[in-house]
């Protein structure tokens, strides 16, 4: 079996799918918030396909940000956890 960026970051916060795929849907829902300010542009950015491709190819980048240093990071859950956001936190700034 194939290990994908997506399988490493759920054995590594202890997450299931599901949960993974809601905190991603979740960080493009706050990220369109955040760039789209009106509900309108939100509906707009969230449904753009290009808009989609773009964040999910720069979020995994955030996410193999995280993969390179999760071996320097004390391995507790809270720790990883915390770590893990402030990488993908990044995405605000794109």
């Amino acid at each position: 079996m194939k290990t994908t960026t997506q399988n490493q970051i759920q054995d590594y916060l202890q997450w299931s799918t599901e949960e993974y795929e809601d905190r991603l849907l979740l960080a493009i829902m706050k990220w369109c918030e955040h760039y789209g300010q009106y509900p309108s542009v939100v509906q707009q950015l969230l449904a753009n396909s290009s808009i989609n491709k773009w964040f999910m190819m720069e979020y995994g980048k955030c996410e193999l940000h995280f993969l390179k240093i999760v071996n320097v990071i004390p391995p507790q859950p809270d720790h990883l956890l915390a770590h893990y956001k402030a990488c993908t936190a990044q995405m605000m700034i794109r």
